[in-house]
């Protein structure tokens, strides 16, 4: 690095400035792989680090030339890295400086990564030419002002791509991305550092295994010797209190390995990993070490780490779905610590860990449909939460639990339609949260929890119709996660947490009737799901997350029937893997009835009714908010479709059924009500079908269902 003072400089508009310093700060923290340092490349000799990358932070004048301390950089600099974007595209400083760059030192030297939109949008009449992000010197070559040439931009791609015939190191976007540009920057071919960064995986990958390994092994081996000396203390009186003294050693440091499990590691893999999997035997075998002993004799501390256990045993089968088999657990793990509690009502470490007990098994009891028996579980969570804050006030843990009670209660009330209190509870966690996150501003556990407490006040505003203020709210939560983002790229709470939120940002676009940012959003959303998927195609939730972005971007697809029917089939796919387990998940079965529905919209056929008809019946049953959507929109399609085929008794009688239950309803969210509107015209009920349009124009609601059921009325 004689030649030049900056080994790269990045050019971007102003617009992408945070993914500006993402990238910069990605570039000059890139180690490049030990046996590669100092070999002789094209490039020079490979260095330990790519520095110094060259920035500038300042916006450019409206008018005028670049400056001279950018002509000085740009002179000054081995190799130009263009943040490609439509922002990049319309940013008339980034043309100029792709363009003076290729003066000093000729095209061979540039560099791209994508962050959004579609390279060569311009040429292809298939796509929208306002997704171009290829600014027009990337794209063409052009020398002493001689014809335009087409040009092919050596690029990284950052966005994560679904597509069967794409390369596979794009599919894990903005590390393989950076990875692709260090392989450009030092002068090596691309194998050679995918091979190495995959060999640092590995290596990761085999601490943690070992860890496991090596934790299962010491259970096993710590437990038999627990119970051998246990026996010959038995037998020889004389070395007896050696031998208890022995074996409460090795049982503590069991115990101990138990604590390690259940905390770092569980969090180390959970979050850099992606797969809580990854510990399921361990798991295991930590809940066999517990069945070996008498659960009489363990003191109140050893008792305690047997629920926690019993909580990450849980959350295993959760996460996969067996929910009969996590409420089990986690009512073995409430048994234990109401007794625990009971013992001692003053511990405020009893005091939380039953809460955490009560939380898990009322949570399980929501996922399965089942309301009220959530609610008691909630309510006797905010108690808890109140008591710990009397024991322990003003620690950061007690006022954490309380607004996470405030919160699930919120989360009750909007399951039971109550939404404007809903909305009330949420805004007390929120505010409770934001305030000790200011406090706090280094804690990005505390930015996380208050980003979460910001998607149920925005999905709140959604049930209400205030779309606007929803997709504020949702905008603001995943600022956050791109800024927790920035300092993690490889988070898994994050990235999840990011995709869901994007998803419903994109659905409170639609039906402000901003389809063209909404169509944007889903897209993104769609290939965040499909990154973390990637990472573990087991995980319910995932898979549930990515079929429903398919869901969306069917309805908002422009291209022909035949794409969108095929997004239905493969959510359809991603519904039906989550649901093998065979559990009750009321959210599961909400998102297979709107995928049965929607391709029964794109590719109506028999089947498929008769599929919807089989799966709404059982809802009629459960009073939730996921069930009274289910029931409107998949009653709705089954409706039009006996309709077309004339048989309008059947298509009457299926309307009329779903109007009865739906009206019998406190409150319905605005989806459902739009789903009632259907039916009311279905069933030529126009004076009622009259009477919602005020609720739905008073929220200035555009979405292109409601704008087509308004003029069908007007008419």
């Amino acid at each position: 690095m004689t030649e030049y003072r900056y080994k790269a400089f990045i050019s971007y508009s102003h617009a992408d400035e945070r993914a500006g310093q993402w990238l910069h700060d990605a570039l000059e923290t890139y180690k490049t792989p030990g046996n590669l340092v100092g070999k002789a490349t094209h490039a020079g000799p490979i260095p330990k680090r790519l520095t110094p990358i060259f920035r500038d932070q300042d916006d450019l004048p409206a008018a005028g030339n670049l400056n001279d301390t950018i002509i000085d950089a740009l002179k000054n600099s081995q190799f130009l890295v263009v943040l490609a974007s439509p922002n990049a595209v319309r940013s008339k400083w980034v043309q100029e400086e792709i363009k003076s760059f290729k003066q000093f030192h000729g095209p061979d030297r540039v560099l791209a990564i994508i962050i959004d939109g579609e390279p060569f949008a311009s040429d292809n009449p298939g796509v929208d030419n306002s997704l171009e992000c290829f600014p027009e010197p990337l794209r063409f070559n052009q020398e002493n002002n001689g014809p335009k040439l087409p040009a092919e931009p050596l690029a990284a791609d950052a966005r994560v791509q679904n597509d069967k015939n794409a390369i596979h190191y794009a599919k894990s976007g903005k590390k393989a991305a950076i990875t692709k540009l260090a392989a450009g920057l030092i002068g090596v071919p691309l194998d050679d550092l995918v091979q190495r960064e995959a060999q640092r995986n590995a290596r990761r990958l085999q601490l943690i295994t070992g860890v496991s390994v090596f934790a299962g092994l010491v259970f096993g081996g710590l437990a038999l010797f627990a119970f051998d000396q246990r026996a010959v203390a038995e037998n020889e009186r004389n070395e007896a209190e050696i031998q208890r003294s022995l074996a409460e050693k090795k049982t503590a440091e069991a115990e101990g390995l138990i604590d390690f499990m259940i905390t770092d590691l569980r969090k180390g893999v959970e979050e850099e990993v992606g797969r809580l999997d990854a510990l399921e035997p361990l798991g295991g075998k930590a809940l066999e070490y517990y069945a070996d002993q008498d659960v009489e004799t363990l003191d109140a501390d050893a008792l305690g780490r047997r629920s926690r256990a019993l909580h990450f045993a849980g959350e295993i089968e959760r996460q996969k779905n067996n929910l009969e088999t996590a409420l089990s657990t986690y009512q073995q793990a409430a048994e234990t610590t109401a007794q625990l509690l009971a013992q001692d009502p003053q511990n405020p470490e009893r005091v939380f860990e039953h809460a955490q007990s009560v939380f898990y098994v009322g949570h399980i009891h929501r996922q399965r449909g089942n309301i009220q028996a959530a609610e008691i579980q909630m309510r006797e969570y905010l108690a808890l939460a109140e008591s710990l804050n009397k024991i322990e006030p003003g620690k950061t843990r007690s006022i954490k639990e309380l607004y996470y009670a405030n919160n699930n209660l919120g989360v009750m009330k909007r399951d039971a339609g109550e939404y404007d209190l809903a909305v009330s509870f949420f805004q007390q966690s929120a505010d409770a949260r934001k305030k000790l996150m200011t406090e706090n501003p280094e804690d990005d556990g505390l930015a996380f929890s208050y980003a979460t407490a910001l998607t149920w006040q925005a999905t709140t505003e959604t049930d209400l119709g205030n779309f606007t203020k929803a997709a504020t709210l949702f905008s603001e939560e995943i600022e956050i996660y791109n800024n927790l983002l920035e300092k993690l790229p490889q988070n898994y709470r994050y990235l999840s947490a990011r995709a869901i939120a994007t998803r419903r940002l994109s659905n409170a676009l639609y039906w402000t009737g901003n389809t063209e940012q909404a169509l944007s959003e889903i897209r993104q959303a769609d290939r965040q799901a499909q990154q973390i998927l990637q990472r573990d195609p087991a995980n319910t939730s995932w898979q549930l997350n990515a079929a429903q972005c398919k869901i969306k971007l069917a309805a908002l697809t422009t291209e022909s029937n035949n794409n969108a029917d095929q997004l239905m089939r493969g959510s359809l796919e991603l519904i039906e893997k989550a649901m093998e387990s065979g559990s009750a998940n009321i959210v599961a079965k909400e998102a297979l009835i709107k995928a049965l529905s929607g391709s029964l919209n794109t590719q109506p056929d028999q089947d498929t009714a008769d599929r919807i008809y089989e799966n709404i019946q059982p809802l009629f049953k459960h009073d939730t908010k996921h069930a009274t959507l289910a029931i409107g929109e998949g009653s709705l399609r089954l409706a039009q479709y006996y309709d077309q085929l004339q048989n309008v008794e059947l298509s009457n009688t299926i309307s009329r059924k779903a109007i009865a239950h739906l009206e019998s309803k406190k409150n319905l969210p605005a989806e459902t009500t739009l789903s009632l509107l259907g039916l009311y015209i279905q069933t030529k009920e126009l004076e009622n079908a009259k009477m919602l349009l005020q609720s739905f124009d008073e929220n200035k609601v555009q979405h292109p269902h409601y704008v087509a059921m308004r003029e069908e009325l007007s008419r």
